[in-house]
């Protein structure tokens, strides 16, 4: 008597199939959760070099707006020899471009230190013994105040001069409300400050003499 083996039941066929019907799905849904998560990251990289590349443009056109108003702010100092069309001018930076509304621009002669222009400060309260004007002046050399300084005490002093002469100093209270601190674009204004509003206000004064002369 020959004893064959059972062919599979329908039942157990059932069984077999739907076994590797979920082994297949799982395989499915292990492929599809690899891909999501490979989109995913090359979603959130796509997005992470658009902002990269959208704050560049943003920093670049700073950079070409900063540098336009640098070109327009020497050129207003040197295209004219009016000494209020300079004070004018330099009044227009410190507020605009570097954003103060308590500040005085002082000229100095010998060892006279004026108030030659001045917005939100009484000019009398400028003087040699204000903090760190004299020597920011004596010095030559650029000071820049603490966040906690002293309510009297300067936030910028800009000495002004040529060559050897003393021509002047800006001196900063305090920056508009909306600004926090100073920026790196602000000292390079106050380099050229330093340097372009210093031989403005001299050429100014040398021609003024020679007015005078001239009247005489």
């Amino acid at each position: 008597m020959s004893h064959e083996p059972a062919s599979p039941s329908y039942v157990d066929r059932v069984r077999d199939d739907t076994q590797r019907y979920i082994r297949y799905l799982l395989t499915e849904n292990e492929q599809l959760r690899v891909a999501s998560a490979q989109l995913a990251e090359t979603l959130e990289h796509i997005r992470e070099k658009r902002q990269k590349t959208l704050a560049r443009y943003a920093e670049v056109e700073l950079h070409n707006a900063n540098l336009a108003n640098l070109y327009v702010t020497s050129y207003q100092l040197h295209g004219t020899l009016q000494r209020e069309a300079i004070l004018a001018a330099l009044q227009e930076v410190v507020v605009n471009l570097i954003g103060s509304e308590e500040f005085a621009i002082c000229e100095i002669s010998g060892e006279r230190l004026t108030v030659a222009a001045s917005v939100g400060v009484d000019p009398s309260a400028i003087t040699w013994a204000t903090p760190h004007v004299r020597n920011a002046v004596e010095t030559r050399t650029l000071h820049v105040g603490a966040a906690d300084r002293g309510a009297d005490e300067p936030l910028v002093c800009v000495p002004l001069q040529v060559d050897d002469r003393r021509v002047g100093v800006i001196v900063i209270l305090r920056l508009l409300a909306h600004k926090a601190a100073l920026e790196p674009l602000d000292h390079e204004l106050f380099d050229l400050l330093a340097t372009h509003a210093s031989m403005a206000l001299y050429c100014s004064s040398i021609e003024q003499r020679l007015q005078r002369i001239e009247c005489a």
